[in-house]
């Protein structure tokens, strides 16, 4: 059975397993990013979204276990959406961690989650998001 011939609910489960692990992946190598164990400081884009170093902790374990989850459960939209939402609180508590391969995770996933009964178009949706990553990259380096 070759890939073109697999159901379009294996080629979702696929997709949403390999950028888990990536994600995962690409959280754990950046693990000072997430804590608060690292020379350069925190910055908030308001005061009031100061938290306390335990917390940052915290975060960065729930997003840890919801990636883990999400990769052995990757149709389970209650974890694409528990990953989503942690991802967004600990990005609004340091703009350090606005990172390209970030907010493009993050699409891709909500990709998903506004496309439940369209797996297709969710998969269009990607190939639209990456398109759109690296054109955008491409124009910053004309600069």
């Amino acid at each position: 059975m070759t890939a073109r011939e697999l159901p379009v609910v294996s080629k979702k489960i696929i997709v949403m397993r390999i950028i888990s692990f990536f994600w995962l992946t690409g959280k754990i190598i950046s693990w000072r990013l997430w804590t608060t164990d690292r020379l350069f400081p925190l910055v908030p884009p308001f005061d009031f979204l100061r938290i306390s170093s335990p917390a940052h902790l915290l975060l960065f374990i729930a997003s840890l276990t919801g990636l883990a989850l999400l990769f052995l459960f990757p149709a389970k939209k209650i974890f694409q959406i528990t990953v989503i939402a942690v991802e967004i609180l600990s990005c609004l508590f340091d703009q350090n961690r606005w990172q390209p391969w970030e907010y493009e995770y993050i699409f891709i996933i909500t990709a998903f989650i506004f496309n439940p009964g369209n797996d297709e178009r969710a998969l269009k949706t990607i190939l639209f998001i990456l398109i759109s990553t690296y054109f955008y990259s491409g124009l910053g380096k004309m600069n």
